[in-house]
This record gives C-alpha cells, sequence and structure tokens, in this order.
C-alpha cells in the first residue's frame, strides 16, 4: 500500500476497518497495482451526508424557486482538483457558489435539489454535506475556586498576560469596566449579554467586584460573531491576529421540529475543518457541548440523556466540556457523549449552573448552561499558555500538550476514571501548571508499526499513578467513517513486567464503567493504576494505525485520585405535567458505585411504571393518571434517594365566543396556568381567511395581556397595553385585523405580571375589510438601503389594524440567519413588525433601545422562505418619509 504513493496512488485518511481513502493519478497508475489495492470509486450514496442520502432537504437551507427546490450545501473537492474546477462545474450543474473557502477545499453552493447524486458522482468531490445548522447560543468566583484558579495564578504567577483569546458568540463583547482596553471588536456590529458573561469568565479583572474576577484577568478578547463561515474566523483569528484560544458558547440547533435528531455527535465537513485548524495551525478549540438533555426532544430521555454531543464540538482535537453544580453534580442540562462513532466526549466538565458574570452596562448577572462552563476552561488554557511560552522563551504549546495536562491531572466525578457523562472530570488548576511546571511530560513522534519507549521513577508510597498520551489527529474523512484516523496505543509496564492497557469505554453501554483495554476510537488514552510498586515503569506509544508520522504527547501525574463521590442528578429535577397526564421519563445521572435503588410514590395517581431495582445512570417511565378536576395536585416521588416534585396542571376548559359577545369573567388562583407562572382562560372562536376582527381584554384589577393563536397553534398576534393611557389590551391597537386563514381560532386572556388575579371582559368584534391593501414591495437582495413614505396611499391592511397606514417588504431568508432591520431618518414616531412565512407575527419594535435608529428589530429567523416586513406608525395620524436598512436576507431568486 505504501509502495503505491510512488506509483500515480496518493494515500489519504484511514476510514477504518482496513479501507484507505486514495486519489488516483489516470495517466500514471498501473491497472495491476489499483487491481491489487483493491482500488473502486467511493459511491456516489457515500459522499453524501445522512440526510441527503435519505432525501431529507433541511429547512434552514432549502429554497423554493422558478419551479424547483434548492439546497445550500457545503461541496468539499480534492485538492488535486482546485477552487477552479470546483466552481466551474458546480455552475454546469445549475448551481450557484455561495462560498469559497481555499484553505479547507471546500465551498458553499446552492444547487437544485434533484441534480445532488450527479454532484457527488463527479470524481472530484470527496463530500456533499447539508451546510450547517443555524448556531444558537448554548445559555466566576464560585468557579475559580472549584477549579482552584485563584491559588494557581498566585502560586505560579499567571494571569493571562500577552494571550489573546478568540469569542465566537452571537454578537459582540461589551466595553465592561472588568474588561477595559481589553476587548477587540472583530467584525460584530452589536454587543449582547451572552457574549459579555462569557467573555467575563474568562478574562473579567474583577475591578468592579472581586467575585467577578475571571481565568484570566489580563488576556486579551478578539470578539467575532458566529454568523457565516466561522472556520475561516478561526482560522484568520488565529494566522492573522495570533489568537492562541478560542472559545464557543455555542452549537447547533437540533430539533424534531428541524428533523436533524440524528445529528448529535456526527463527524462533519465542519468538524473536519476544525481538526484541521487545531493540527496544522496550533490553535487551541474549546466548545461547549450544549444544553439538550433537558430539552424533551428527539427521544433524548429514553436514552438517560446520552447520545447528545452538540456539533461541532464533536471534533477530535477539541476541548468539549460539559457543565456540573457547585456541588460538582452533573447538571440538569449538560449533553453527554458519547460520539456517534463512540469517541468519548465530553473531555472535562466545569461550574456550569448559577454562574455570576460581567453584563451589558457594567453590571452582574447569574446565567447556566455549557455556555458557562466551557469559558473557565478556555481560561484555564490561557494561563497553560502564558506559563508554557514564559518557560520556552516566547513558543507556543501545542493543543495536544494542553489538553494532556488537563484532562490527566482533572479531579475524577461521576464513574471512576473517564465516563460519557463528565469526562475525565474537573480540571485541577493547580495541579495542571504544576505538571507544566515540572516538566512532568515528553514528546514523540511515531510511523506504522514504530513503538516509542519512555521511561517514568515513580517515588515509594505514590497513592496513583496517572499517564496520558494525546495526540492531534489528521483531519478525518466527513460522513459515516471511523473519524479517527491515526491511531495510537499506549500502554504501561510496571517494574515487574505487567502491561497495563488504557481506560476504555464501550459505547454500546454508555452507562457502564471505563475498563482496561485496547482504544481503536480516542486520541486520547489513560492508564491509571493505583498503588503502583516503586522503581522505573516504561511508558509505551505504537502507531498502530498510521497515516503518517504522527507527533504525540505523554503526561503523568503522581498525586491521590479519590474515588467520585456519589452524587445524584435527576433530569428534569421537577415534572411538570398537563392534565392528560401519559407517561413521563426521568434521567438518572448516578455512579454506579453508589448501589440499587428504587423508585416509590405514596399516591396513586402518580407512580414508576414498575418497582424493579436500578443501579447506576439510566431513563425510569412515571406514569401519571389524567387529572379530571379544575384544581392542579401535587407530590412527591422518590427516586434514587432524592425527592421528585410533581406537579400536574388542572383540566383546562375551553370556552367559546362568538363575534359581538362581551363576557364577564376573572382570573383565579384556579386557572391553567401558561408556562408554569401566568394564570390564563382560553376562548376559542371560527373565522374565514380574509374576515377582519378584533378582539379587547379589559381590567380594573390586573395588568391584561391578550394573545391571538392561529389555527395551527402559532401566535398571530399579541398586545400588552392598547395605548400609554391604559393597561388594556386590544388586538389590534386600532381598527380591524385580517385573518390569514380559516379555521379555529384561540383567544388567550392572561396578565403581564406572573400570578396576577381579577374580573375582566373579554369581547370580540368583526370589523370591515380594509379597502386598501399593501403592495408586498420585493427586497432583491441585502444589505439594501430603501426610501419610502407612509402616506395616506400606502396599504390598511398591515398587523397593527387597518386604521393605519402600511408600507409591505417582502425578502427572503433561512431559518438561523441572522436579519437586522433598521428605520433611520423618520418623520414620524415608526414601528416595526416582521410576519413569517406562515403569517405569525415573530417581532416588533416600537422604538430602538440605542443607536440612531428609530426602530430595529434584530433576531436569528424560526423559518425558511418568504417574510413580510411592515412599517407603520404609533398612532393612526403618524406619516411622513423613512430610510430602511436590512441585512441578513437572501436574494428572492437563486
Amino acid at each position: 500500500l505504501f509502495r503505491s504513493v510512488e506509483e500515480g496512488v496518493r494515500l489519504g485518511v484511514s476510514l477504518g476497518d482496513g479501507w484507505y481513502a486514495v486519489a488516483v493519478e489516470v495517466a500514471r497508475a498501473r491497472a495491476a497495482v489499483l487491481a491489487e489495492l483493491g482500488v473502486a470509486p467511493v459511491p456516489e450514496e457515500a459522499k453524501l451526508s445522512e440526510d441527503l442520502r435519505r432525501g431529507e432537504i433541511a429547512e434552514w437551507a432549502r429554497t423554493e424557486s422558478r419551479g424547483q427546490v434548492w439546497v445550500d450545501v457545503d461541496v468539499v473537492f480534492h485538492r488535486e482538483a482546485g477552487m477552479a474546477v470546483a466552481e466551474a462545474e458546480v455552475v454546469k450543474l445549475g448551481g450557484v457558489v455561495l462560498e469559497r473557502a481555499e484553505y479547507f477545499e471546500r465551498l458553499r453552493a446552492r444547487v437544485p435539489v434533484g441534480r445532488l447524486k450527479e454532484l457527488a458522482g463527479w470524481q472530484w468531490v470527496r463530500a456533499v454535506e447539508t451546510m450547517p445548522a443555524p448556531a444558537r447560543e448554548t445559555s466566576n468566583a464560585t468557579s475559580a475556586m472549584l477549579m482552584g484558579v485563584d491559588g494557581a495564578r498566585e502560586e505560579y504567577g499567571v494571569k493571562g498576560s500577552g494571550v489573546r483569546v478568540a469569542v465566537l458568540d452571537s454578537a459582540g463583547v461589551d466595553t465592561h469596566p472588568d474588561l477595559s482596553g481589553r476587548v477587540l471588536l472583530m467584525g460584530p456590529t452589536s454587543v449582547s449579554r451572552h457574549a459579555t458573561h462569557v467573555a467575563g469568565t474568562i478574562a473579567g479583572s474583577g475591578q468592579s467586584d472581586a467575585g467577578l474576577k475571571g481565568m484570566a484577568p489580563e488576556a486579551q478578547i478578539l470578539s467575532y460573531d458566529f454568523y457565516g463561515d466561522v472556520s475561516m474566523k478561526m482560522l484568520r483569528a488565529r494566522t492573522e491576529m495570533n489568537a492562541a484560544v478560542v472559545n464557543n458558547s455555542w452549537g447547533a440547533v437540533v430539533s424534531e421540529g428541524l428533523g436533524n435528531c440524528n445529528s448529535y455527535g456526527t463527524y462533519g465537513v465542519q468538524e473536519s475543518e476544525l481538526d484541521r485548524i487545531v493540527r496544522n495551525e496550533g490553535l487551541a478549540i474549546v466548545f461547549s457541548i450544549g444544553n439538550d438533555r433537558n430539552d424533551g426532544q428527539c427521544n433524548i430521555a429514553p436514552r438517560g440523556g446520552f447520545h447528545t454531543v452538540g456539533r461541532p464540538g464533536a471534533a477530535k482535537n477539541v476541548l468539549t466540556v460539559g457543565a456540573v453544580n457547585g456541588a460538582t453534580a452533573a447538571s440538569e442540562f449538560g449533553g453527554y457523549g458519547p460520539g456517534r462513532d463512540g469517541r468519548l466526549k465530553p473531555e472535562l466538565t466545569a461550574l456550569g449552573v448559577d454562574v455570576r458574570s460581567l453584563d451589558l452596562g457594567g453590571g452582574a448577572y447569574l446565567a447556566s448552561g455549557t455556555s458557562m462552563s466551557a469559558p473557565a476552561v478556555t481560561g484555564l488554557v490561557a494561563l497553560l499558555t502564558e506559563q508554557y511560552k514564559r518557560e520556552h522563551s516566547g513558543a507556543s504549546p501545542e493543543p495536544a500538550l494542553l489538553k494532556a495536562l488537563l484532562l490527566n491531572t482533572a479531579k475524577d466525578l461521576g464513574n471512576p476514571g473517564p465516563d460519557y457523562t463528565h469526562g475525565y472530570g474537573l480540571p485541577d488548576a493547580k495541579a495542571a501548571l504544576g505538571a507544566l511546571g515540572a516538566r512532568r511530560f515528553a514528546r514523540g513522534a511515531v510511523a506504522q508499526e514504530e513503538l516509542k519507549e519512555f521511561e517514568i521513577e515513580v517515588p515509594a508510597g505514590t497513592p496513583v499513578l496517572r499517564v496520558l498520551a494525546a495526540w492531534d489527529d489528521h483531519e478525518g474523512w466527513p460522513g459515516g467513517w471511523r473519524a479517527l484516523v491515526n491511531d495510537l496505543d499506549l500502554e504501561v509496564v510496571s517494574p515487574e513486567g505487567e502491561v497495563v492497557l488504557p481506560l476504555t469505554l464501550n459505547w454500546e453501554q454508555p452507562a457502564a464503567d471505563a475498563a482496561p483495554g485496547v482504544n481503536r476510537r480516542d486520541n486520547a488514552e489513560q492508564v491509571v493504576v493505583r498503588a503502583p510498586a516503586a522503581g522505573m515503569w516504561k511508558v509505551r506509544v505504537k502507531g498502530t494505525e498510521v497515516l503518517d508520522e504522527q507527533g504525540f504527547v505523554v503526561t503523568w501525574n503522581f498525586a491521590d485520585m479519590p474515588e467520585p463521590e456519589c452524587l445524584t442528578t435527576i433530569t428534569p429535577s421537577e415534572l411538570e405535567v398537563a392534565a392528560e397526564g401519559g407517561t413521563q421519563v426521568l434521567a438518572v445521572t448516578r455512579p454506579n458505585a453508589c448501589g440499587e435503588w428504587r423508585g416509590t410514590s405514596e399516591v396513586e395517581w402518580v407512580r414508576p411504571a414498575d418497582d424493579r431495582a436500578r443501579q447506576g445512570t439510566v431513563a425510569v417511565k412515571v406514569k401519571v393518571d389524567p387529572n379530571l378536576e379544575t384544581l392542579g395536585r401535587e407530590t412527591v416521588l422518590e427516586v434514587a434517594d432524592r425527592a421528585v416534585a410533581v406537579k400536574q396542571a388542572p383540566a383546562c376548559a375551553v370556552t367559546p365566543i362568538t363575534f359581538g359577545e362581551r363576557l364577564t369573567s376573572g382570573l383565579t388562583e384556579f386557572d391553567c396556568l401558561d408556562s408554569g407562572d401566568w394564570y390564563m382562560r382560553v376562548y376559542e372562536f371560527e373565522a374565514q381567511a380574509g374576515q377582519a376582527i378584533s378582539a379587547s381584554l379589559d381590567s380594573d384589577d390586573f395588568d391584561a395581556y391578550l394573545i391571538l393563536v392561529d389555527p395551527s397553534g402559532g401566535l398571530l398576534a399579541s398586545n400588552d397595553d392598547a395605548s400609554a393611557a391604559t393597561t388594556n389590551s386590544r388586538i389590534p391597537v386600532a381598527g380591524g385585523l385580517v385573518l390569514p386563514a380559516t379555521g379555529v381560532y384561540q383567544l388567550l386572556v392572561s396578565s403581564y405580571f406572573p400570578r396576577e388575579t381579577g374580573m375582566y371582559e373579554v369581547e370580540l368584534r368583526e370589523e370591515t375589510p380594509p379597502s386598501a391593501a399593501a403592495p408586498r414591495k420585493p427586497v432583491e437582495a441585502c444589505p439594501a438601503e430603501i426610501y419610502g413614505e407612509l402616506s395616506v396611499a400606502s396599504g390598511r391592511d398591515g398587523r397593527r389594524g387597518d386604521l393605519f397606514p402600511v408600507e409591505a417588504y417582502v425578502f427572503r431568508g433561512r431559518l438561523g440567519q441572522k436579519l437586522v432591520v433598521e428605520l433611520h431618518d423618520a418623520e414620524f414616531d415608526s414601528v416595526l413588525y416582521l410576519i413569517d412565512p406562515q403569517g405569525r407575527q415573530v417581532a416588533f419594535n416600537d422604538d430602538a433601545e440605542s443607536g440612531e435608529a428609530a426602530s430595529r428589530i434584530e433576531l436569528a429567523l424560526p423559518a425558511s422562505g418568504v417574510f413580510r416586513l411592515e412599517v407603520s406608525g404609533f398612532s393612526p395620524q403618524d406619516m411622513g418619509r423613512f430610510r430602511l436598512l436590512m441585512e441578513g436576507c437572501d436574494p428572492l431568486e437563486p
């Protein structure tokens, strides 16, 4: 195989099970050589991602135009082909090139769905994958204490000085006093609480409050947003701005609605690109694992929370971080491994529950999520980087060394050794910095079948010997192949000649303890020996399956490694059940060593599905009977020695209401609870598409809030105050609202503040349809600058009501796309409405909070399709000229 490289065959990455990817130079390669090697073209189906093979076109990547369906895909090509060939062939297929990334041999294109297989059939194509799903946020003193950062900073004199940390988030980092002079905005035009909170955990100085000091209080922050090509942003952060580490407290959206539940833990195009950056450029990358374990979607609870690794945190060479609470028990929300191919994720966990950090405007606030735990690890990476550079004449440490030091010195949590719930455990800053300072690490490199051996002198009385090997692996082939390319094997030999293998997990039994064995999946392996014999131990690293020479790092540790505490987490910790009852699922996270347990209940209406004994991390079914009463009920279920509160809602009656009817009633503590905090009454009526209606809610006892729900269950309109002079509600504010569909609508009567009660009157009226319809003016592409005028000639069929003039604009958008709309130079008091492709109101703004804009909307689009933007006035008399600015929409036609 290896000699054939000189005969017109370029050896590519290992695909697992003895298969390799190869590139064949047809003019040179002899048929006999190809036959000997068993070379065959990669089937077109194997180049398509799993969803494309099944014919599933993701909503965020889908466009309908010119009578056909288009899809936005990432096309990875062989480097021998080159970008010019790839572009030309895509155009021949009728596609449009959207973005280019020469470094990654990848372009993003919009192509007709019917020609996907033809595209994948070209020999220059390596992989075709749906463009990444839209990103979302995975939303310090205690965190620093848990990881021992304060003492470590003082002992080793490190504060992150001279280290640049890139932060990718939904918007920019604010100029908080605790970050003064240390934030560079690298593109974002707005700031966010989330990004500022994250940056504070990494690098807050503690100037305003000592409890807000971050992990690396002198580090510099490079602030990027996560829209667009994040791989290229990370690459440029390293090559152009000399970032040492990049924090990613975000991940791709996964949901049943998007149909991408199978994407958890997938190794695809983006993961491969991140691995290339880490290996080739030496950039350490930290990702939060995601917060989906308590989402109630994608059948997560029945599998005990396992297999919830967010993308692209499933990459091999990055550090993926889970979350624990202040007692170091697993959070209710943080994702668990393994990856789709069985790899260990997360590698580490850190505090992610009730983390206090920086806020906009110089303040502070509490937040929870793996968004909060990842930056703690990022800050610690910055400290290690500073210490290494100081001791090695300014040279930067390779990411594999940083990973090895953190993993091998972590405090063990969960099951003994690495596990899919906590990884290697909670980082120990002092121990990691100590191992670096004491030079308890060695480097080496191995080729195929080559063996490297090191010797370690183990002192007498050593409680535990921990040895860990890690390497920045070659980027893998996207798709369903094995992600690991270069497979190295670690073993440790005692002075008596006993061979000890690394602790290895069984991905088919993810709750089981790790056991010594051969690891064929991970690029970090750890041997643990309790009470090791004093003397010379040998550490061996073998190149079992190596594409080209692979460098690695070995580190060792003699510190004690106490058995993990018996801590239990139940997700959710409290069950809120609808009146209909049914089967609920509790996911229990608990070390296997804690022993057996059972679930018990003192009432008949809620009970475990069975009373058998269980052990460790499992899913538990709970049966809840229907509640036929108008009163809610509560009880406590005993599960794994923990009390789980169960609250069941009362039966929620629906009251019919007819046009012209004005009903008097009241909100009471016996009514349904909306989202657990707002009492609610439900009224129902039938209406026709195009019919104009109005509804009002008046109360002298509480601040009224009225919601109109369309026949599909979506929010059509809502109103708090009909005017500045009242707390009563009206839909629309004045005049009539034209209904978009025929069917049964619901009016939800509620309050602005939680759990308000009192008397009210609700009225439903039929209105005269508007005589003037606003023409839908197309926005051909963004960015756009549009000059318009609100006048007596404007339409009257807007969301604000038929007494209000409206100018309407239509544009195409994709799910997750960041849209920014600003109204400038308005000669009147303006308002903006955004209506989604289904006719639902998704955003509204009266007065922009800051800046020069009169009104402003900024959001990630909740769907794909043609949206409508309405410009109107606060009062019916408001008219005049305006200038509309839009960013983040697609061309109406591909």
